[in-house]
């Protein structure tokens, strides 16, 4: 009897299941990078908008849900069977 194969991690069921390639974490690793250089060049508009929130109160309550919602799964779902060589 044969030894069965391990069962992959819920990472690679993940991944599988969303059909990422290796095209997808290059625009995924692009697509950070400008979010970082977007964060470092307003760094001090955002310190100073921040300085504004009563941090010790329900500051949750003020947070934009919806919008963080839809930017993470628009972060995933545009990396869905990405492949640069067709797409581009």
């Amino acid at each position: 009897m044969a030894p069965l194969s391990p069962k992959p991690s819920l990472f690679r069921r993940f991944v599988s299941f969303m059909g990422w390639t290796r095209s997808s974490y290059a625009i995924l690793g692009a697509f950070s990078a400008i979010v970082l250089l977007i964060v470092y060049v307003w760094w001090p508009l955002a310190q100073m908008v921040l300085a504004y929130i009563d941090w010790h109160g329900p500051w949750w309550r003020y947070m934009d849900w919806l919008l963080v919602g839809i930017f993470l799964f628009m972060s995933l779902v545009i990396m869905a069977g990405a492949d640069l060589r067709t797409d581009a």
